[in-house]
């Protein structure tokens, strides 16, 4: 029986395949860690900072990723061969993994050969170099939508383990969606909106490999494979209650300092966490006499100029610069403690289907505020102050004024007392 594992050798990702008795075929994949605890058992590279340098351009996950790809390939590969009658010898195999890491076809297989997840990791792969890109804007598809492409991939493997057979294309149909959906609902309770997300990349992935490699997925209609999704209540924070986590007198914890004060940048510019997360001294920029961020959103593909507001410039003040960099996670974590020390303890209920069901839950305010909550409050707050609409999707890059509308929590009464205060209602 053939066994592919991946080990270290001084901090080189190395592959060890056994093929037969005593046939053993060993290469460098030529990807590292920097630190040896950062190998984990389970043949990945931790998801931490200290990883995203030491490959070059490719960041840990990304690594994790084709490391998945070039085990799923070389097998398939392997497979093929053996069923062709092939002769195995190590140099067979090392051209096979040479050309997986460069991305270059097999010689004697053509890719309709490969399996549902041999596929995947191609689509995966195709999205990290600039292969396959955003149809809208042909911009590359950003790190966070390829995070999502690797959760839906290993919810797949999940859902085929616990039902105990392979996904075949011939049998994409509307009978694997009910299956999909079941297993959400009833094995693994997901939120309706996270469930939805696993199903937009299914969809998203069968039109790319049917039009790109001419895959035959027979049986399968987009409209069968229905995305759905409820808008759920976000908590946004006022102006007043910014005012109130700027004041804090965070001085002896630098972790909750710098959460407060990256998060207060996010509210204050209207930016999203990977966009306000990686800004410098240097995007600063002086617009006729107004010092603004000058900023690329990777997310739309768009340069941008937003001016600095006094609580901005106050945070850069009294951080001697911008202050540095935390993960998503990270700031999730310490702002809900700033969230309480400021004692936002209002009682907020959020109802939101899980496993098929309405559930409603009652938090305080201060456990749903999150790395996004910043932007979701710099919109609000903008509107509620007369900027206009088209102003504020500029920043926050939504596509139509509906979406914009749904996502800023604006209650009837501050909409009804915006209008009153109008010019044109004054007019009449």
């Amino acid at each position: 029986m053939a066994t592919f594992n991946y080990k270290l050798r001084a901090n080189t990702i190395v592959i060890i395949f056994n093929y037969g008795k005593g046939n053993r075929f060993r290469t460098t994949t030529g990807y590292k860690v920097s630190k040896v605890s950062n190998w984990l058992d389970s043949q990945n590279i931790k998801n931490v900072i200290d990883e995203n340098n030491v490959n070059g351009q490719y960041s840990a996950l990304q690594i994790n990723n084709k490391l998945s790809l070039i085990k799923d390939s070389f097998l398939a590969e392997f497979d093929l061969l053996v069923e062709q009658g092939e002769v195995i010898t190590n140099e067979l195999l090392n051209d096979c993994v040479q050309r997986l890491r460069t991305n270059t076809q097999p010689k004697n297989t053509q890719t309709k050969q490969l399996g549902f997840f041999e596929y995947f990791d191609l689509f995966i792969n195709d999205s990290e170099i600039g292969k396959r890109r955003n149809k809208r804007n042909k911009s590359l598809i950003t790190k966070g939508t390829i995070k999502t492409y690797f959760t839906t991939k290993v919810f797949l493997k999940d859902f085929v383990k616990d039902r105990k057979k392979p996904i075949y294309f011939s049998q994409i149909d509307v009978n694997l969606y009910n299956e999909i959906n079941d297993y959400a609902d009833t094995k693994r309770e997901l939120s309706l909106n996270y469930k939805g997300k696993h199903i937009k990349v299914l969809r998203t992935f069968l039109e790319y490999v049917t039009s790109e490699y001419d895959v035959k997925v027979i049986k399968y209609k987009s409209n069968d494979f229905l995305v759905e999704r409820e808008v759920i209540d976000e908590i946004a924070l006022s102006i007043e209650e910014l005012d109130v986590m700027f004041n804090l007198d965070l001085s002896n914890n630098d972790l909750h300092s710098r959460a407060r004060d990256l998060f207060l940048i996010g509210a204050y510019t209207g930016l999203r966490v990977s966009d306000f997360g990686a800004l410098t001294i240097h995007n600063i920029v002086d617009i006729d006499g107004v010092e603004c961020f000058q900023t690329h959103i990777e997310k739309t593909n768009s340069d941008i100029l937003i001016p600095l507001s006094s609580k901005v410039k106050e945070i850069i003040k009294r951080n001697d610069g911008l202050p540095k960099r935390m993960l998503a996670q990270q700031i999730n974590d310490n702002i809900k403690i700033v969230g309480e020390l400021a004692m936002f303890n209002d009682e907020v209920n959020i109802t939101k289907t899980i496993g098929g069901k309405k559930i409603t839950k009652t938090f305080f305010k201060y456990e749903l505020i999150k790395s996004h909550s910043a932007r979701r409050s710099f919109c609000t707050n903008a509107y509620l102050n007369g900027v206009d609409s088209i102003t504020i999707m500029s920043i926050s890059g939504h596509k139509t004024e509906s979406n914009f509308l749904t996502y800023i929590k604006v209650p009837p009464k501050e909409h009804a007392k915006r209008l009153a205060n109008h010019s044109f209602f004054k007019m009449m």
